[in-house]
């Protein structure tokens, strides 16, 4: 028999975040598919993943080929009046970004809304989303998959990625349903690593 979706719980927010324009797509969207770029005292533009650096920030959709292209073009820098750093810009955000979601899979750890290992997962039996380590086996992803009741998975980080936060390499881990607002600012804060990560014609769904 096939497993029906669970249904989402859409929750108002009490503070509703603005809206931010991204200075290469020029689109509007929620912060947390960007990232925020700022001009630090030095005057050499630093990623600011957590959107609380003071000073004008610019905004860059969390996607590598959009990332590079506002370095490459010098529309980053213009934008904030200041240099680049040395090294890919690309990939100094994807290490702030992967810090970011470990700080806040333990954080989830221990409030209860996260949970490892493929046997606890299935034991769980509907859970908000699935991680999905890079380097799982394909059978056993497969399985889980199949035998859990999700609405999304992320498959784009790696087993030592995901298992920092319970100390052991980790191929499965769940967001479950529980706090349901920080189980969803973890799933954004992962699905911005993603994005980063994904093609923009092949992302998981």
């Amino acid at each position: 028999m096939m497993k029906m979706m669970p249904q989402l719980m859409v929750l108002p927010r009490s503070n509703p975040v603005p809206e931010r324009r991204c200075i290469m797509s020029h689109q509007s969207g929620d912060p947390i598919a960007m990232v925020r770029f700022v001009a630090n005292p030095d005057g050499v533009i630093t990623p600011d993943v957590a959107a609380k650096l003071p000073g004008r920030g610019a905004w860059v959709t969390a996607d590598r080929a959009m990332l590079g292209k506002a370095a490459s073009s010098g529309k980053l820098a213009r934008a904030l009046g200041g240099k680049l750093p040395v090294g890919d810009l690309a990939e100094q955000v994807d290490r702030l970004l992967v810090k970011r979601c470990q700080e806040g899979l333990a954080m989830g750890r221990r409030g209860g809304i996260t949970l490892g290992g493929g046997g606890k997962i299935k034991a769980e039996g509907q859970v908000f989303g699935l991680l999905i380590a890079s380097d799982a086996s394909a059978r056993e992803a497969r399985a889980l998959r199949g035998d859990v009741m999700h609405d999304w998975v992320i498959s784009t980080m790696t087993s030592d990625e995901i298992g920092a936060p319970f100390g052991r390499p980790m191929a499965f881990v769940a967001i479950v349903n529980g706090q349901w607002r920080q189980a969803q600012h973890l799933a954004g804060e992962l699905k911005r690593l993603d994005g980063l990560r994904s093609s923009a014609a092949e992302r998981p769904k």
